[in-house]
């Protein structure tokens, strides 16, 4: 059977897929060429539905743009998917009578929109986090398609996908159990989340935390803080995080009534955690008497503060009056007056010393 050239071809990239950035484009040409379809995409979404990685092989660039930007939320395949086991082919001919498509907006307006008769979907992973799976487009509907799927050729090419992503997951997992391990000898703890705060991975220490002393939480599966200024903050932290050439970042999230406050640090996650192009970052979590001394630009992102007003809070910290902070600013007292009262407004206080209290508890 390796003779075939066609199957040779797709099981030379999918033998790939352990490499630290996988040929995904490999991948889905190659199952094309072995199963039939004009074109494939390779998608995951998280566990709201939203599109984590997009990998797509010969599909029309405005086709892209349009799902991104309107039928993510509407694809037929969906619904299907949800709960599907890994390995499981669906099939939009065996779903959907001719009746059900012609009146399906997904299927008038952008199947057939982009010659897209008929979706084969086969299901890589469905876990409590992210799914995704590869879905080949065809303009004409594939006959006897139950048995073709059902080959020899096609299941050698679906076994070997299979063990390819079992083996990267299982790279993965002995890398988070190390990392876990060096991370709680220092007292601290590691979270793998993505660009939009929903966590892939928790270590036992990082769960501890978050379920009971940090005012940090995981809500629905993403990390969510009870202040919408922190949330906010979070957002913007994440998203600078994430983008292309980002270095290291650092956040403080503020303590509430009933728990502390933690200090965050997110990098890059390495290539092997990925299962595809997906922004994952690795995240660093620690409690007050491992974060960072007081830091105005840490104070900005923990409080929403400008510059000039985090320069004020930090010299209330360190005791010194109003005077004496715009002596050594050389600006007017009336301007750090401003600033003083920007501060009360932003951070909900009434007197300076719970301002300085606040400022502490993060630091």
């Amino acid at each position: 059977m390796l003779e075939d050239p066609v199957l040779r071809r797709a099981l030379d990239a999918v033998h790939h897929l352990t490499d630290p950035e996988p040929p995904w484009l490999g991948v889905l040409e190659g199952a094309c060429g072995l199963i039939g379809g004009e074109s494939a995409t390779f998608i995951m979404v998280d566990a709201g539905g939203q599109m984590l990685s997009a990998q797509q092989w010969n599909v029309d660039p405005e086709a892209e743009r349009v799902y991104r930007e309107h039928y993510v939320q509407q694809d037929i395949i969906t619904p299907k998917a949800l709960g599907a086991a890994p390995g499981t082919w669906l099939d939009t001919a065996e779903f959907f009578n001719a009746g059900d498509l012609s009146g399906n907006a997904y299927y008038a307006d952008y199947m057939l929109r982009y010659g897209m008769r008929q979706m084969l979907s086969y299901q890589i992973e469905d876990g409590p986090h992210r799914r995704g799976g590869l879905t080949l487009q065809r303009s004409r509907p594939l006959q006897r398609t139950r048995s073709h799927l059902d080959s020899e050729r096609v299941r050698h090419f679906t076994h070997a996908l299979q063990s390819a992503l079992a083996r990267r997951r299982e790279y993965a997992e002995g890398w988070l159990a190390t990392a876990e391990s060096a991370f709680e000898a220092f007292g601290e703890a590691m979270l793998l989340v993505n660009a939009t705060g929903t966590v892939q991975h928790v270590s036992a220490h990082a769960a501890e935390l978050l379920s009971h002393r940090s005012a940090l939480r995981v809500h629905q599966g993403r990390l969510w803080h009870p202040a919408a200024r922190a949330r906010d903050a979070l957002a913007a932290t994440l998203a600078r995080a994430s983008a292309p050439g980002s270095a290291p970042t650092r956040l403080l999230m503020p303590a509430d009534r009933d728990s502390l406050a933690c200090g965050l640090q997110f990098t890059k996650a390495q290539a092997h955690l990925r299962v595809a192009n997906e922004p994952l970052l690795l995240v660093r979590l620690h409690l007050p008497d491992r974060v960072q001394p007081l830091d105005a630009e840490l104070l900005r992102g923990a409080f929403g503060l400008t510059p000039a007003e985090a320069r004020v809070l930090v010299a209330l910290v360190q005791g010194q009056t109003l005077k004496q902070h715009a002596a050594a600013q050389a600006v007017s007292i009336n301007t750090v007056r401003t600033q003083l009262a920007a501060l009360m407004d932003k951070m909900g206080c009434q007197r300076q010393i719970d301002l300085v209290r606040m400022a502490l508890s993060v630091a």
